[in-house]
């Protein structure tokens, strides 16, 4: 179980003290915020994908936040106006866009470069007005963000970056 959490998109760190109680005591898992940047999980540590779910559902809720506010920022910049946002945690994707300018992004992206997370971000946004990948959307992602070919690329390499934990929940 991870003691620590580092976040490379905000550049944040976050320690995660464990507290175990006995499944006698009939407590759940609990997950708080203790101090700024530290969790504290207490409960029946016994079952670490439990532990894993309640983890990530933390971050789920941590990245909507951040996601939102980058998402309005560069939505207003370049005129790209979507509909709603959803954080999940896709297996495979990292982002997508929907008919109705539906975002969903995956909460996963919290642990990427910043400059890869702004990639996907405008990505998205494109598919707004773009809805597949044609020479028409790379142009306009391009017109948006000159190396987008390059970062594509780089954000395919991700992946094997990832720690590994996030994919037991």
């Amino acid at each position: 179980m991870p003691e620590n959490v580092a976040l490379k998109a905000l550049g944040e760190n976050f320690s995660i003290v464990y507290r175990t109680e006995s499944a006698m005591s009939g407590r759940s898992l609990k997950l708080r915020l203790v101090a700024a940047q530290q969790l504290e999980i207490r409960g029946n540590l016994e079952h670490k994908k439990s532990v894993f779910a309640l983890l990530e559902s933390f971050f789920k809720d941590y990245a909507r936040s951040y996601f939102k506010e980058k998402l309005d920022h560069y939505s207003e910049q370049y005129q790209l106006p979507y509909n709603r946002l959803t954080v999940r945690a896709q297996k495979t994707r990292w982002g997508s866009c929907s008919a109705k300018k539906n975002i969903n992004l995956n909460y996963r992206l919290l642990f990427i470069d910043e400059v890869l997370l702004d990639y996907i971000l405008v990505h998205e946004l494109v598919h707004t007005v773009q809805m597949n990948h044609s020479a028409s959307f790379w142009t306009h992602l391009e017109s948006l963000m000159s190396d987008a070919r390059v970062r594509d690329k780089q954000v395919n390499q991700e992946t094997k970056n990832l720690p590994c934990w996030i994919f037991y929940s």
